[in-house]
């Protein structure tokens, strides 16, 4: 039995790293010079785009829980603006 686990021992990391080998590399496809900036002026500005938005209720429907009775709410008062800038 001590030949056995002896040539286990032996082997086990011969096998892991002969698999570990096939297994790996960078996978960049070939050749060993890495692929050049693009050149013709580098990069553009960036844009500024500013939208300005309103959002407002028209209705709420809503009723009692107990009963299931509607309730009135006036909405006319709800109601926000704001503005958002984005830049790409």
């Amino acid at each position: 039995m001590f030949p056995m686990t002896q040539m286990k021992n032996s082997l086990g990391p011969l096998i892991l790293s002969s698999v570990l080998a096939a297994c790996g590399g960078g996978g960049s496809g070939g050749g060993s010079s890495p692929t050049p900036p693009p050149t013709g002026g580098g990069t553009p500005p960036p844009q500024t785009v500013t939208k300005t938005y309103t959002v407002s209720v028209t209705g709420v429907d809503a009723s009692q829980t107990s009963t299931g009775e509607s309730i009135a709410v006036d909405a006319s008062a709800i109601s926000s603006t704001g503005t958002v800038v984005v830049s790409q």
